[in-house]
């Protein structure tokens, strides 16, 4: 045991004078350099003024390159002078190029000196910050150059969305869809910018009002006592911007005929009727572009709709393409064959666009109010159990019979007998704004489809 303890120590003595006479700097890592692979600058091309001093920038590639030392040269020295810091002091007109060089493997950079006899670019302004446009519609936007002597005055255009706006050239905006996009302005010289929030919307066409899931338009509604409805409305386009309605309510006759109750959350109007007489218009309006559609509740009792509960005026209904002419009897409903308008009717004196007739529902009298200040007075007598079918059978033609005795209708006259007077209607339709009325030229005995002259009226 002894003998080994002694060579351990020995050994042990050995290594520790051998450790001592080793150079450690044998021993250390030094790791390679890394290259440069290329050099650029923060201007490639670039205008300035004379006597004016910018600045380039250099960015060595790789960012951890171990030697980013750099060498600066001008091109042109009458021109344009550059420092050890990329420093370019413009000293003559013309042009120069700035050339920025690696000492680690001479990768170069350059940017294109453009030296004018003026003044740089400081800013720019836009005349307006906010623009609205409809769909369809364009607007200019005008940049401001500040100074007002800058030299170069050139400027480029986008915008965010052109989807929902464009911008061309000369600063036009034109509105694509509904949406919002920003307009910018951006100098040449300096690259100064300037922006405008464009908001495009789309204007509402057309309100209607319908069936609650129906897009049909709703005009009429001839409810029952007892009976219930629920009208909603339908605004066209789909995507119009501001689709907030007004409804307003306008009871006729008897104003206690109809229960009402309005669901703000669905837009919609439940409608009770309570009593067979009256009469209920109801109107939808929108905010934007004020558009109207209106649903009359249509009262039961023919008397009112024709005349009121006291009086009501009639007159030519300007809505219809034709307001007097004829068709096929028991078969057209309206001028099919020949006609004129309100504003081509020429057929008698005074009874053209104009003119109206008052019916009174005390003493029944009929007054005929003519364009020339004359006036005509009669009676009238209203029949709705005369009824007629159309010539297939298979649906009602007229719905009753309007009489008038010393006076006609506005042109109530016989065009192909010497324009005598006609005193016999049948009435295809009488709603709180529109009355049609019909005279068969072979009287009641003509067949279908024989000559037969109609009235178009609307509501004064």
């Amino acid at each position: 045991m002894k003998k080994i303890a002694f060579y351990l120590m020995a050994a042990v003595v050995l290594f520790t004078a051998c450790d001592n006479e080793i150079d450690k700097s044998d021993f250390m890592y030094e790791p390679a350099p890394i290259p440069v692979t290329g050099v650029t600058l923060n201007h490639e091309v670039d205008t300035i003024a004379l006597n004016s001093v910018i600045s380039l920038e250099a960015t060595i590639a790789p960012a951890r390159a171990s030697n980013k030392d750099v060498t600066w040269s001008s091109s042109n020295s009458e021109i344009a002078l550059v420092n050890e810091n990329g420093g370019v002091s413009a000293v003559g007109v013309g042009d120069a190029d700035i050339t920025v060089t690696t000492v680690d493997g001479n990768k170069t950079a350059v940017c294109k000196i453009t030296v004018v006899k003026g003044f740089l670019v400081t800013g720019v302004k836009l005349n307006l910050k906010e623009m609205t446009l409809i769909v369809g519609e364009d607007g200019y936007l005008k940049p401001t150059i500040e100074p007002e002597n800058a030299t170069n005055k050139f400027v480029t255009w986008s915008s965010s969305d052109e989807t929902k706006a464009t911008v061309a050239s000369d600063g036009k905006v034109v509105g694509i869809a509904p949406g919002e996009a920003i307009i910018t302005v951006t100098t040449e010289d300096g690259e100064f910018e300037a922006s405008c929030e464009v908001t495009v919307l789309r204007p509402v066409e057309e309100v209607r009002i319908t069936l609650p899931g129906s897009t049909a338009k709703l005009e009429e509604v001839e409810l029952q006592v007892g009976q219930t409805i629920t009208i909603a409305t339908h605004v066209l386009p789909l995507d119009a911007s501001n689709k907030e309605l007004k409804w307003s309510l306008e009871p006729s006759i008897e104003p206690n005929s109809f229960t009402m109750s309005f669901d703000e959350v669905r837009g919609e109007l439940t409608v009770t009727r309570t009593h067979a007489s009256g009469g209920l218009t109801v109107t939808v309006t929108s905010v934007d572009g004020g558009k109207t559609a209106v649903c009359d509740f249509i009262s039961l009792d023919p008397m009112i709709l024709l005349a009121g509960k006291e009086s009501k005026a009639w007159t030519w209904d300007e809505k219809a393409p034709l307001v007097f002419g004829n068709g096929g009897y028991l078969s057209d409903t309206a001028p099919g064959w020949w006609g004129q308008s309100a504003g081509d009717l020429d057929q008698m004196e005074g009874e053209n666009k104009g003119a109206y007739m008052t019916f009174s529902s005390k003493g029944m009298t009929l007054v005929k109010t003519r364009t020339n200040d004359t006036k005509a007075n009669g009676t009238f007598a209203l029949d709705m159990t005369k009824t007629k079918m159309n010539a297939g059978g298979d649906a009602l033609w007229s719905i009753g019979v309007l009489d008038t005795q010393d006076v006609t209708v506005l042109v109530g006259m016989q065009p192909n007998n010497d324009k005598a007077p006609v005193y016999h209607y049948d009435i295809l339709r009488l709603s709180p704004r529109n009355m049609v009325l019909a005279w068969p030229e072979e009287g009641d005995g003509g067949g279908a489809w024989s000559t037969c002259w109609y009235w178009m009226f609307g509501a004064k």
